[in-house]
C-alpha cells in the first residue's frame, strides 16, 4: 500500500517544519511548498491526498490557491485544510470552504485528530 501524501503550503518554514514532521510521524509523506504558486506547481508532479494551508502567503495567498484547485477537474477533489491566524468567519467570507480550520498556534493533538479523520473519511 503506497503511503498518503499530504502537501503543506505555509510561508513560514517553522511551521513546515513541525507540520511536516508530525504528517510523517502518523506515517504520511509530507510535501512542501512556501507559497501557493509553489504548491500548484508541486501539485503538477505529486497527487496529494491532503493540502493544509496558510491564508496569508505572499506571491499566491491560501484563498487564490483554494480557488485554482476548486476550478481544476484533477485537483478539486483533495481535502482542503487551513491552518491560520485568520477568524473563521474571514475564511467563509472569501468564499473558501475548508474541510477544517485549525487556528494558529494549533495544538498539535487537535492537529493530529484532524489530519487522522480526513484521511481515515477520504
Amino acid at each position: 500500500m503506497t503511503s498518503r501524501t499530504v502537501l503543506i503550503v505555509d510561508d513560514d518554514y517553522g511551521v513546515r517544519e513541525v507540520v511536516s514532521m508530525a504528517v510523517e510521524d502518523m506515517g504520511y509523506t509530507p510535501i512542501t511548498a512556501e507559497n501557493g504558486k509553489d504548491a500548484l506547481i508541486r501539485l503538477a508532479s505529486y497527487k496529494p491526498d491532503l493540502i493544509v494551508s496558510d491564508i496569508k502567503m505572499p506571491i499566491l495567498d491560501g484563498y487564490g490557491l483554494y480557488h485554482r484547485i476548486q476550478q481544476h477537474p484533477d485537483y478539486r477533489h483533495i481535502p482542503f485544510v487551513v491552518l491560520t491566524s485568520f477568524a473563521s468567519q474571514v475564511i467563509h467570507a472569501n468564499n473558501v470552504h475548508p474541510v477544517a480550520i485549525l487556528p494558529k498556534p494549533f495544538d498539535m493533538g487537535v492537529f493530529i485528530e484532524v489530519i487522522e479523520q480526513v484521511l481515515e473519511n477520504d
